[in-house]
């Protein structure tokens, strides 16, 4: 696998939104096996597949503060952007600690 380009990351990202968006309910579970993807990882240079991952988290951290209109419809954010967020910047600081902060 490499590291992504074209902007693979905010397209997978866009697409959790839209789901995340119709769906109306944030579910985390998810989560679960990107933290042991990150909490396995090792000093030295990152695997592409985490790097990946990073990268669409963070572009999914952004988007989740924007509102969206996946369905044409008018646009609204999605239901518990802000707890995913929190979640989602703690999931980072794991990774990124420096830029991460836990709330």
């Amino acid at each position: 696998m490499a590291v992504t380009c074209e902007q693979e990351d905010d397209r997978v990202a866009a697409a959790v939104v839209a789901i995340l968006w119709q769906s109306g309910v944030v579910d985390d579970t998810w989560l679960g096996p990107v933290r042991a993807l990150f909490d396995a990882g090792e000093p030295g240079p990152v695997p592409a597949h985490a790097s990946n991952t990073m990268r669409t988290l963070r572009t999914l951290h952004v988007a989740l503060d924007q509102p969206v209109v996946p369905t044409g419809d008018v646009p609204r954010r999605v239901e518990g952007a802000d707890d995913l967020q929190v979640r989602l910047a703690a999931l980072l600081h794991s990774a990124t600690p420096t830029l991460w902060v836990e709330r």
